[in-house]
């Protein structure tokens, strides 16, 4: 009986310790569990401030490309396309009853010359120059591209040049007064510009642009430096 008994302590005492060595492997695989589960943790957290941080990237870059894409790359302005869309934009937003806008078309005179005189790099500062300064005297809220070469387009919002002509008649006179230094030349040049209003009834802007295109051939050649505005 004596050695039943201590053959049965024996096993128990076995037991216990291969369920302590049991437990004692099952709390280190815990512990593993728990070790890979927080770097796990880590490496989802770090990819994910990556991959953020990639699409930030990608928003900013197509917002370039965008803007790229919408810009004259020499002067800054709006390109052609890009001036359509931009109207149409606005018209989109604004109240019915508020959308009296002018717009104008404007032609650096004898630009040619200027390229066969100066050089062409002499004539991209020009462009440049009177980008410039075609924002500075209009108002920021109004839209402005280089239509192309050395033709322009400005809409006045909210402004009837056929009823206060001063801001183009004043524009016309900064840009024959204002001389443009480049590479040690000094350059003078003026502009010829026709405006009109735009028919917001029957909104279309290409009949706007022909109205005033051809009042600025008018201009041109009427002797240039001068503005003839639709009555």
């Amino acid at each position: 009986m004596h050695l039943r008994d201590q053959r049965m302590e024996e096993r128990e005492r076995a037991l216990v310790d291969q369920v302590r060595l049991q437990t004692i492997d099952l709390e280190k695989a815990h512990k593993r569990l728990e070790a890979y589960s927080h770097s796990l943790e880590k490496k989802v957290e770090e990819r994910t401030r990556e991959l953020e941080l990639l699409l930030e990237i990608l928003r900013e870059e197509k917002q370039k490309l965008k803007k790229m894409a919408a810009t004259d790359p020499l002067t800054g302005l709006l390109n052609r396309r890009a001036f359509y869309d931009e109207y149409k934009l606005l018209m989109q937003k604004r109240p019915v009853n508020k959308k009296t806008d002018s717009l104008i078309m404007l032609d650096i005179d004898s630009f040619k010359s200027i390229n066969d005189r100066y050089g062409h790099l002499a004539g991209d500062h020009v462009l440049i120059e009177f980008s410039k300064l075609l924002k500075a005297t209009f108002y920021e809220h109004d839209i402005y591209a280089r239509f192309g070469g050395e033709e322009f387009i400005v809409v006045c919002i909210n402004l009837d040049l056929t009823a206060n002509p001063a801001p183009l008649r004043r524009f016309l006179k900064i840009i024959e007064n204002h001389p443009i230094h480049f590479d040690g030349q000094t350059i003078n040049i003026t502009t010829s510009a026709g405006a009109t209003l735009i028919d917001h009834l029957d909104i279309n802007l290409d009949k706007a642009i022909k109205a005033a295109d051809q009042l600025l051939y008018k201009a041109k050649k009427n002797g240039r430096n001068q503005a003839l505005i639709s009555s």
